[in-house]
């Protein structure tokens, strides 16, 4: 993303919120990213498409050749003899060949894989199990196959490839293509009964050996017409997808027609079904048809780019290594035409991509080894180079003082996390700190996992250590919900640490059990004044109450007639208490901050899903100055969203006075400076971000 693209956003936004402007400056997300080079590190390979590991401790890296075979590097040393040569058995050439490997969990005692390849009878899609051979564990045996999927491909290109098994249920990822030709011609990818443009979920390990299951969570399971093993549609050739190996999301670069390239996003906790898109659109624009698509239930790439900077991306992984701290977090892929490189990570609800490097090499696959270090394979050369950074090692740390915490729900509980920071305190620093948010369910539905809507109140934002400041408490404030739903977990992420040479910890997750005290389902707490006042509190204030402010709404709640229900007596009706909250000073200039940005940007209020995380962000008890920088902070992150990005790049928006004029009609106002705005971001003395 241009780093002149979007700030007169922040200023116009400012203005409308606060009546106040801050100067142009580089915003906090453009730092601390990594000055990449590739090292080469292997050679010898023929057209290699795949690298994995087998999660053994072997610490072996596996490397896929798209001819028929894969090749085992034991201790840094490429061996004679392939792991497996089943050349014979497939079709090679253009985007047929042995395409994806996986190992089980648990491979170190079941002793045997997976393959996806096209078949030398017709270029159709075999997924396969083989095993290791007795006597050496660098040699699988070729005639151990047990074909366990197979699909027609009607065309010889985009036959996908991917396979990978998931950190979080244990199940397989299947990626294929839409079949080929050009601009899916039969509409596959959105077809419901073929696996084609789609990434299915299967269970091979549990059943018959030679065939698998399909999870009974899948989305599509009992829908008429479905193919129960799809788990996400509307793809036209996913090559690459991965599994952040630390949280679980999934990254899905798809390979466009003739304009974009796109990378999608699953949050770990997706129950599935998603449809992202293709050939309704390619990237985040109309496809077929080409102008007045309707993209309702399509979910959209969270970064796209054309092709004049290249012609078909290539998914990558998730850094997660201890020996870079600058790439911690980031999603590296790249493009084979081109050969550059990018990375991308989450901003608060946004997205931050930043080109990293501009490479000669065809970019045909990455990959990582057990300790997390990353690599990235020239096709043409045959060439695998590990992916470095200038700066090897923070001078100082941020983690989790303990990876779980065991909460009882008992009324007015909080979960106290201690966040520790380590080495060189010199300078100030920060750390972004998010938590787990599933699917939407009632409050009173037993699923293992608590709601920060029913449970606990949401976590997110940015924790601050000044200089010299070893530890962080924070508070994260429970709900007794009187609902019997047994113990419930969530879990709690750290990431982005920034300010000087700083980098995340070992302990970048912790757990937080929260101990269920009900016996059986009870009367909702809601009826209880105390319950009522402090989520009141949390709900508006993102805080626990101070003890004048709680005891002096619970007093005139207990002085109204019938418990403040009712309108008999207006002035005591709880809806007046909610009123009242709304309207206070902290909540307007905190709460209704992140509201307007909403109506002021995309013309529309935000959902409750939407605007409780951007609360967090700038509530909560905070010092002036620390709420000034957490409204810069989040200004910074708004404009980098998709939505906005997405609306502000489209043509009608691109000249300075109409970007300026469009801001104004959705905030209802005019500004007395609207010339010097205009005239300053045409002279390129302020950006749009």
């Amino acid at each position: 993303m241009s780093s002149r693209r979007l700030c007169l956003a922040f200023l116009l936004l400012g203005a409308m919120l606060s009546g106040a402007l801050r100067p142009a400056h580089v915003t906090a997300q453009t730092g601390g990213l990594p000055s990449i080079s590739l090292v080469s590190t292997f050679t010898g390979f023929t057209q290699p498409v795949s690298i994995t590991h087998a999660g053994d401790g072997s610490n072996r890296l596996f490397v896929v050749e798209q001819s028929g075979r894969i090749r085992v590097i034991r201790n840094g040393t490429l061996l004679a003899t392939p792991f497996l040569d089943i050349s014979a058995r497939i079709s090679a050439g253009g985007e047929r060949g042995l395409l994806g490997l996986a190992f089980p969990p648990g491979f170190n005692a079941k002793q045997y894989f997976y393959v996806n390849y096209t078949n030398a009878a017709r270029g159709d899609t075999v997924i396969s199990r083989f095993r290791v051979s007795a006597g050496n564990p660098d040699v699988a045996d070729p005639a151990s196959e047990q074909i366990i999927f197979t699909t027609e491909q009607p065309f010889a290109n985009h036959n996908g490839g991917q396979l990978a098994f998931s950190p979080r249920d244990g199940f397989l990822y299947i990626g294929l293509g839409d079949g080929g030709s050009g601009g899916d011609p039969f509409n596959l990818a959105q077809s419901p009964g073929t696996p084609l443009g789609k990434i299915l979920r299967i269970d091979p390990e549990t059943g018959s050996p030679a065939t698998y299951n399909v999870p009974s969570t899948n989305p599509f399971v009992g829908s008429t017409g479905f193919r129960p093993e799809i788990w996400a549609l509307g793809l036209r050739n996913p090559w690459r997808f991965s599994f952040d190996r630390q949280t679980a999301d999934l990254y899905i670069a798809d390979v466009g027609q003739n304009a974009f390239e796109e990378v999608n996003f699953q949050a770990a906790l997706s129950a599935g079904g998603e449809n992202y898109g293709w050939r309704v659109m390619e990237g985040a624009h109309c496809f077929n048809p080409s102008t007045g698509c309707v993209t309702t239930g399509l979910t959209l790439p969270v970064v796209e780019y054309s092709h004049s900077l290249g012609c078909s991306v290539t998914g990558g992984f998730v850094y997660r290594g201890g020996t870079f701290p600058r790439m911690q977090g980031l999603y590296f892929y790249g493009d084979f035409c081109s050969g550059r490189i990018w990375g991308l990570r989450r901003v608060g609800s946004g997205w931050q991509n930043t080109e990293l490097l501009d490479s000669t090499i065809n970019v045909s696959t990455f990959g990582e080894d057990e300790s997390g270090n990353l690599y990235v394979a020239d096709y043409t050369s045959g060439t695998i180079f590990r992916i470095t950074d200038t700066v090897t090692a923070p001078a100082s740390t941020i983690q989790f003082s303990a990876s779980s915490y065991q909460i009882p729900e008992s009324g007015g509980a909080n979960a106290n996390v201690t966040l520790t920071r380590t080495g060189d305190l010199s300078t100030a620093a920060s750390v972004d700190l998010t938590a787990n948010v599933p699917p939407f369910s009632l409050c009173n539905q037993k699923t293992g996992v608590a709601s920060p809507r029913c449970d606990y109140a949401t976590v997110g934002g940015t924790v601050r250590f000044a200089a010299g400041q070893q530890s962080r408490t924070v508070t994260i404030p429970l709900v007794d919900d009187r609902y019997a739903e047994g113990n419930e977990t969530f879990t709690l992420t750290l990431s982005n640490a920034t300010g000087g040479s700083v980098g995340l910890g070992s302990q970048t997750s912790a757990t937080v059990s929260i101990t269920d005290n009900d016996g059986a389902d009870a009367t909702s707490p809601i009826f209880d004044v105390p319950f009522f006042v402090r989520q009141h509190y949390l709900d508006f204030l993102s805080r626990e109450p101070d003890t004048v402010g709680f005891a002096g709404w619970q007093s005139t709640i207990n002085g109204c007639p019938n418990g403040g229900f009712g309108l008999d007596n207006p002035q005591c009706d709880r809806v007046l208490v909610s009123a009242a909250f709304f309207q206070s000073q902290e909540f307007q200039t905190r709460g209704y901050f992140a509201y307007r940005f909403y109506e002021v940007a995309f013309d529309r209020r935000p959902t409750y899903a939407e605007f409780v995380p951007d609360l967090v962000k700038v509530g909560g008890p905070q010092s002036p100055q620390e709420e000034a920088q957490s409204k810069n902070e989040f200004t910074d992150a708004f404009v980098l969203r998709p939505e906005f990005t997405q609306k502000f790049n489209q043509p009608q928006f691109q000249s300075p006075q109409a970007f300026v004029d469009e801001l104004e009609r959705t905030a209802g106002v005019t500004l007395s400076n609207e010339a010097f705005l205009v005239g300053e971001l045409s002279a390129g003395r302020m950006t749009r971000a």
